[in-house]
């Protein structure tokens, strides 16, 4: 599947499941696929994801999960994450959404204040 499949499966599949639609979970499966074993590119189709979203609800579910998931499991991301919150304000706001322990989650703390959280 190519990049600009992926994120428009992602969106779409994240934006229905938020309007209670099932419509299966193969993009999920892909990302955290390429989350696991091919991080530098699952940072890319979620930062486009990220961008391509509309809906809270929806920027929620993508924040909980790929973009949490590649901090726990890639936490050098955070040089990376931290850079991008502060250029913009979108990313910043889905990164409120994320929740991980240790000192990326301190990272992410200090970074955010008290912003309200998605």
């Amino acid at each position: 599947m190519d990049d600009a499949d992926l994120i428009a499966g992602y969106v779409q599949h994240a934006t229905a499941l938020q309007r209670g639609v099932k419509d299966g979970n193969q993009f999920s499966w892909d990302l955290d696929s390429l989350v696991s074993n091919d991080p530098d590119r699952a940072w890319r189709l979620i930062c486009e994801i990220i961008r391509q979203i509309t809906d809270d609800a929806a920027l929620a579910y993508a924040a909980a999960g790929p973009l949490e998931d590649l901090l726990k499991r890639h936490p050098a991301f955070i040089d990376r994450v931290e850079d991008l919150a502060r250029r913009d304000a979108r990313f910043r706001h889905a990164l409120s959404g994320v929740w991980v322990d240790g000192e990326v989650g301190e990272r992410l703390n200090t970074l955010l204040g008290d912003e309200p959280r998605l």
